[in-house]
């Protein structure tokens, strides 16, 4: 005679670990897209052309600071760019769509609109700078001369400041060459002279903000004290005239002089002597 067992298990039985096994995708599914990917999926048409026009606006400005010196245009070209992303992203962030343009979608396009206003801010700041030729000048000069020289055998007299400058195109004789600088007054190195001179363009009007720089002409002259800088630079006023106090050196050291308006430059050797003023007019193309 047999006993039927009980029905359930006084214990239980021990969990089975099924192996877990990876399918593979079904053949031609794409890729899961990227963050950015979905972001660039939800940008409309106008916000294309605001990413685009941003992005342009910072192109433009590399291309103004590498060609400071003609930043005009540039600068013109990248704030329009800047205006055109500021407006087409304003336009799509107001816009009430169906969806709702998504969040990522929105950062790309304000991130665009930031990228373009901070160009066009910084290729105006360089086009500003390239107008006054990217220098540190010190203040400009009076105009009036504390001395006069006589000028250089053959050499007309400097014109003088308050009077207009009408010279027709290389017809002012001495211009381009400095005047003779004078008996020194005394032999001491750091007794101040004068360098004055005029710029004129090549219809012989006063060119106002031409860059003059003085340096020493002397290889290895380079005795740098507050009466006797190696280095000055100042600009002309809106007479064309520049004027400096420089000293008069040693027996046989003077000054290299460069006079430039943009790409436009000349340059001359000349001396200066305690108590004369060396004139040096020149004319440049603007």
């Amino acid at each position: 005679m047999t006993h039927p067992g009980p029905d359930f298990l006084p214990y239980p039985l021990p969990a089975v670990t099924q192996p877990t096994v990876a399918l593979p995708p079904p053949p031609g599914a794409p890729p899961p897209a990227g963050r950015w990917s979905r972001a660039l999926d939800g940008v409309p048409p106008l916000g294309v052309v605001a990413i685009g026009s941003g992005l342009g606006a910072l192109v433009l400005l590399l291309l103004v600071t590498g060609i400071a010196s003609r930043s005009g245009p540039g600068a013109v070209v990248t704030v329009l760019a800047a205006a055109v992303s500021l407006g087409t992203g304003w336009a799509v962030l107001r816009r009430r769509q169906t969806p709702v343009l998504p969040k990522d979608s929105r950062s790309l396009i304000v991130a665009a609109q930031s990228v373009g206003v901070l160009s066009a801010l910084i290729a105006a700041m360089v086009y500003a700078a390239s107008s006054t030729g990217g220098q540190d000048p010190v203040a400009p000069p009076s105009p009036q001369p504390t001395t006069s020289a006589a000028p250089a055998p053959g050499a007309s007299p400097s014109p003088s400041p308050s009077a207009p400058l009408n010279l027709p195109p290389g017809a002012a004789n001495g211009f381009g060459v400095p005047s003779d600088p004078g008996a020194p007054l005394t032999d001491d190195p750091t007794a101040l002279g004068t360098l004055y001179g005029h710029v004129v363009d090549t219809t012989g009007n006063p060119i106002r903000g031409a860059v003059v720089t003085v340096t020493r002409a002397t290889a290895g002259d380079s005795s740098n004290t507050p009466q006797c800088p190696v280095r000055v630079t100042t600009l002309t006023d809106v007479n064309g005239v520049y004027q400096l106090q420089l000293c008069q050196l040693g027996s046989g050291l003077g000054y290299h002089v460069k006079i430039q308006v943009g790409r436009n430059a000349v340059e001359h050797d000349l001396f200066v002597n305690s108590g004369n003023t060396t004139v040096y007019d020149v004319i440049l193309p603007r």
